[in-house]
């Protein structure tokens, strides 16, 4: 996060923005978004739409409000605290809407967490990352997974869906065709007639 002092200085108003972040600063709403203070933050605000990450902008109460990007909010001060937190919430929202999965060797990475895989695993969640928000067929699990039995895959989809789930992500079965992975919640699915991961039976 950009450096901000902890401790508003003495002639600091309660309304200014940098006092606004001082009070931000450790709210648990406010993690993996940068506050960042508007104008004097500009060129760090660049270098966050490039990277793709989350920034809530502080504005002055005479500061011209901005136009924003998808990965962008602001508020002016004086502002609640709770409710410049809830537009961090929304943002870090946003961010898991538009991220996808990454599997490595041992691994996969989303929205800037990580989760680490045993092989068997990583196998299956390639192949559902391949395919990411749409469906992954049964014979392509089934292909990646040894081709297991019915029972074997669907324990293992459900161990999977267990290591997956703190990270924000489901799997998920759609009945007589196969299984997607998808974020928990908050952006929609694209399928109707979707089942939780514990009954994986196609």
């Amino acid at each position: 996060m950009s450096a901000a002092p902890l401790l508003a200085g003495p002639d600091t108003p309660p309304s200014s923005p940098t006092l606004l972040r001082a009070l931000l600063l450790g709210h648990p709403a406010t993690e993996g978004v940068e506050l960042l203070l508007w104008p004097e933050d500009e060129g760090r605000r660049r270098e966050l739409e490039v990277l793709e990450r989350p920034c809530l902008l502080l504005l002055a109460d005479d500061t011209p409000a901005p136009t924003c990007g998808p990965l962008e909010d602001w508020v002016r001060a004086p502002s609640p605290v709770d409710d410049a937190a809830a537009r961090c919430s929304a943002l870090v929202g946003r961010m898991r809407c538009a991220a996808r999965p990454v599997v490595h060797d041992d691994a996969l990475e989303f929205a800037g967490q990580r989760v680490d895989l045993p092989p068997g695993q990583v196998r299956l969640a390639r192949v559902l990352a391949d395919h990411y928000r749409d469906v992954a067929k049964r014979d392509q699990l089934m292909a990646a997974a040894g081709n297991p039995s019915d029972d074997a895959l669907k324990a293992a989809l459900a161990r999977l869906a267990g290591r997956l789930a703190p990270v924000g992500l489901s799997v998920r079965t759609i009945r007589g065709v196969g299984h997607l992975l998808e974020p928990s919640s908050g952006c929609g699915s694209r399928h109707r007639h979707v089942a939780n991961a514990s009954d994986c039976g196609s």
